[in-house]
């Protein structure tokens, strides 16, 4: 038994020696590789700076390149008409809607236009009614009053002589309610056969005398008095001789026309004619050609 385990003892002993042998060397063995790789450091088999080759990796192939870059752009003209095409759609929509829109707006302003128009013309017509209503209440009204011939220094008779000169007067009255302005007026003393009356032509389209200055106005319940004058005159009898004054041989008239305008703008025309009666006395005609008002 004593001989076994001096046995297994030795055993052991002459193993560990080489292990530890070996240990031992080890670190020496380390330590002359690091001495040696110093050493060679910057040479070609130990260099300082490593150059790497392009071929020592992949390179890309140009072809693949421009056909994915064509790929993008196709996708992004793509998306961009895409975009477009409904940015235009929605343009045109909205065109059509304000189209359609000012088609109903301009309908709706022709009927302003009209309504407006038609309110207009009932304002006008209004308007002109009243002012027509007004200008036949309130207006002016002038009419001939108090005429005469002869002066108590030169007096007309029942006989004068042809060519004699007469002189005389008459009142002018604003027998309305608002002033007139005189445009223009005119009068005649005219002679003629009794028997033959007036004639159908006015003789003032011939002859006549300024009665009362354009531009003179009467106001309201005016009155203005007029000197008139005339000849005696008679196609059938020469100067020097005289004519009866009767209602069978001659009769002597004195007449006129006034055109007056009232504050409406309005003009109108007012005709007399008289007739002498004797001893100053007239009286009016019955002719409405010679004797109106307006």
């Amino acid at each position: 038994m004593l001989k076994i385990g001096t046995l297994l003892i030795a055993v052991a002993l002459s193993v560990q020696a080489p292990v530890s042998e070996n240990i031992s060397q080890q670190p020496s063995i380390a330590a002359n590789q690091q001495n040696a790789a110093q050493t060679e450091r910057g040479t070609q088999q130990s260099p300082l700076f490593v150059k790497i080759t392009s071929s020592e990796y992949p390179q890309p192939d140009p072809t693949q390149d421009d056909a994915k870059r064509l790929t993008d752009l196709t996708g992004d003209l793509a998306h961009y008409t895409k975009d477009l095409f409904i940015a235009t759609v929605v343009l045109a929509l909205v065109t059509a809607g304000l189209l359609i829109l000012g088609m109903f707006q301009l309908k709706d302003n022709k009927r302003s236009i009209t309504a407006a128009e038609n309110a207009a013309k009932a304002a006008a017509a209004q308007v002109k009614l009243g002012r027509d209503e007004f200008s036949a209440t309130f207006r002016p009204r002038l009419k001939v009053r108090h005429v005469s011939l002869g002066t108590p220094g030169i007096p007309f008779t029942s006989s004068p002589g042809i060519g004699d000169k007469i002189v005389g007067s008459l009142v002018v009255v604003n027998g309305g309610s608002t002033k007139a302005t005189v445009i223009d007026s005119r009068y005649l003393i005219f002679f003629s056969v009794a028997r033959e009356g007036l004639p159908m032509l006015s003789p003032m389209d011939d002859s006549w005398d300024a009665l009362i200055q354009a531009g003179t106005v009467l106001e309201s319940g005016e009155s203005c008095s007029f000197e008139i004058n005339g000849t005696v005159r008679s196609d059938r009898q020469t100067s020097g001789t005289f004519i009866r004054i009767t209602p069978d041989a001659y009769a002597v008239y004195v007449m006129g026309q006034i055109q007056y305008r009232d504050e409406s703008g309005n003009e109108r025309f007012m005709g007399f004619c008289r007739r002498w009666l004797g001893e100053s006395t007239f009286e009016s005609v019955s002719y409405s050609d010679y004797e109106y008002g307006d």
